[in-house]
């Protein structure tokens, strides 16, 4: 798994950051036996207030752990037959979606908005038994790309077949 791999390599990295640090610490503990108080907090403040390029990754990096969490958790949510709520998505995000009738599937659709979308398919005549969550994207063309590819490659009934 892409997910596992990365956080491997993370604490591998948070492992070397620690020797590191420790190292660090030492040289530390032998520069402040030679200051005063004020002057390490002085010199503390400075260093925290002025890493502002730190603050940014760490940020950024943050972000990108959460969206994989929530997509995570979306998933698990589809799996289970629990119905999103507008508070698990986000506005940007486009899921690309299979309806299946008797594990197959009959249609592959894109959209922002699951729920909605799935009841109006409801009040189609598709008939559809279960759907399930295929992909989720940020960038809709990509999104888009994905779906045509689906599409050629399945061949669901309701689809329009324009290849």
């Amino acid at each position: 798994m892409i997910v596992n791999e990365e956080l491997a390599s993370l604490y591998r990295e948070q492992l070397e950051i620690r020797k590191r640090l420790s190292q660090v610490d030492i040289q530390i503990e032998t520069i402040q036996k030679n200051l005063d108080e004020e002057e390490i907090v002085r010199t503390k403040s400075f260093v925290l207030n002025n890493d502002k390029e730190f603050v940014k990754w760490f940020i950024k990096r943050k972000g990108i752990l959460e969206n994989k969490k929530r997509k995570e958790n979306i998933k698990n949510k589809i799996s289970k037959g629990i119905e999103l709520s507008s508070i698990d998505a986000l506005p940007d995000d486009t899921y690309i979606y299979a309806l299946y009738d008797a594990e197959v599937i009959v249609y592959i659709g894109i959209t922002k908005d699951l729920n909605n979308r799935l009841k109006q398919h409801k009040r189609t005549k598709k008939v559809f038994s279960s759907y399930k969550i295929l992909n989720i994207f940020n960038d809709r063309f990509y999104a888009l790309r994905e779906e045509n590819n689906l599409i050629k490659e399945h061949k669901p009934k309701y689809n329009k077949q324009s290849f």
